[in-house]
């Protein structure tokens, strides 16, 4: 997806596969952009009632921008970072 403001790319984001590649695309993060200034782990549900561990981390960018991280969201199979 890309966020537009005004006719100008303010960001972007882009899909990974959730759950299953989480922990391996925080650890990318983390060696890529150093520790994040938030981090938190919220309890996820499957369909059949298994729970998770979701990670949820932000970054600041030297240049003034922000990486979004969601291990999971919406479905186990679906995680998101976002550069805005």
């Amino acid at each position: 997806m890309i966020i537009e403001v005004d006719g100008l790319i303010k960001g972007f984001s882009v899909d990974t596969k959730g759950l299953k590649v989480q922990q391996e695309t925080y650890e990318y993060l983390v060696s890529r952009y150093g520790t994040p200034y938030s981090r938190k782990s919220l309890p996820v549900q499957n369909m059949m009632g298994a729970r998770f561990e979701s990670i949820t981390a932000r970054w600041k960018l030297p240049t003034g921008r922000e990486i979004s991280f969601e291990g999971v969201k919406n479905s186990i199979e679906k995680g998101e970072i976002t550069v805005y």
